[in-house]
């Protein structure tokens, strides 16, 4: 008894292959020009004047962790300093942060090199993957100086509030 058999096509396999996931900016340029109340004795930003940060940012593959270079020019003088930075919500729009910095300062009317600290609050606002819009709200403490016998690890009464808003991309 002859059978009848009738061919049957394989299953369609899909060669497409799956699309990888999409690679973000490792390292970023902020620009953000502000107001700084410098001696924040003053006690509001009645008495502020204009002042300029830029930042260079590096961030991982994922996660919110960021280290910042920070470099600032105002009115009463020139600050730079690293800081460590912590984006909320990373994979949102939305991404509220907090930092903290350790650097020098050069400030008026003593020009000479000393020790500054800093902590900022912050929003970032993507608009795309790598560029968003940024505000901070930054406060600052520096140390006496050079001079004295704590050697310039006595902290100052000088104290800086800023406020900041401006943009950054990642470019690599």
């Amino acid at each position: 008894m002859p059978t009848s058999m009738t061919a049957t096509d394989p299953p369609a396999v899909s060669a497409t292959p799956a699309t990888p996931p999409e690679s973000r900016g490792h390292v970023g340029l902020v620009l953000m020009p502000g107001f700084a109340a410098f001696p924040a004795s003053d006690r509001g930003f009645h008495t502020s004047k204009p002042e300029a940060q830029i930042a260079l940012e590096f961030r991982g593959t994922e996660g919110g962790a960021r280290v910042r270079l920070v470099g600032e020019r105002a009115s009463f003088g020139r600050i730079g300093e690293p800081s460590f930075k912590y984006n909320f919500f990373d994979e949102f729009f939305f991404r509220p942060w907090l930092a903290i910095g350790v650097g020098i300062a050069s400030i008026n009317p003593d020009a000479s090199v000393r020790a500054a600290g800093s902590a900022s609050a912050g929003v970032d606002l993507f608009i795309s993957r790598d560029f968003f819009l940024t505000g901070e709200l930054k406060g600052r403490a520096f140390m006496a100086g050079t001079n004295g016998p704590a050697h310039g690890l006595a902290i100052s009464d000088w104290r800086q509030v800023s406020l900041l808003a401006g943009m950054g991309f990642y470019f690599f």
